[in-house]
């Protein structure tokens, strides 16, 4: 019994002269200037690791690859199915498919666009085409003539001679296009994107056609 106490007696005191140095060296540690120094340094390589790859843009192999990381774009095009102008968000559902929803159009109208959009694929220069719907209007009781436009289509071959008089009109149009698209895949612009098509359009209530053009500037989130 007296050999079994002394042996309990001394495990309690080995345990606490153990864990007392543990104590010793964490506070040695912690109060070292050199290990305050290291665990700096390494924080601050961390945060400087986080914001080049913030700042960096990020790196993609070709457009898909860019596309399936970058789901949501902003932008705006000049001409086209909007009209003088205007800006769009592409939702791009699929790498290779992408709603686009705009809202733009010029002097004394407005117009509001939906397409879909269909890429090839391709390293920095994708081809796609689209087909879509929009709609030019001019709601306004101003009651002042439209005889000219920008662009001029819409004067020159979409509006009635009644519509031109009165300012008043609504136009439903299909807007197939076919374009090419640079996209910027590495470094800081990573996800900038220029385009620039070939817009066909066509006034649903007459089925006048009448060819142009539109340039733009897309940026994939």
């Amino acid at each position: 019994m007296k050999k079994a106490m002394i042996q309990i007696l001394f495990g309690i005191m080995t345990s606490t002269a153990f864990a007392q140095q543990a104590v010793l060296i964490e506070e040695v540690e912690v109060n070292n200037p050199h290990t305050k120094v290291e665990s700096q340094r390494g924080s601050y390589l961390s945060e400087s690791k986080k914001l080049s790859e913030v700042f960096s843009g990020g790196s993609y192999s070709d457009t898909y690859a860019m596309r399936a990381k970058r789901r949501v774009g902003v932008g705006f095009s000049a001409a086209g199915q909007m009209g003088m102008a205007g800006v769009m968000i592409e939702l791009n559902y699929a790498v290779d498919d992408a709603a686009v929803v705009g809202f733009g159009g010029g002097p004394r109208y407005n117009s509001l666009s939906m397409q879909w959009k269909h890429v090839f694929g391709g390293k920095t220069i994708a081809p796609y085409t689209t087909l879509g719907y929009s709609r030019w209007y001019n709601s306004s009781n101003d009651k002042k003539s439209f005889q000219t436009s920008t662009p001029n289509i819409l004067a020159s071959k979409f509006l009635t001679e009644d519509e031109k008089k009165t300012g008043r009109f609504g136009k439903d149009i299909f807007t197939p296009s076919a374009g090419l698209q640079y996209n910027h895949l590495q470094g800081q612009y990573a996800g900038l994107s220029l385009f620039a098509e070939i817009v066909l359009l066509v006034n649903i209530g007459d089925w006048e056609q009448s060819p142009t053009g539109s340039v733009g500037s897309i940026y994939y989130f």
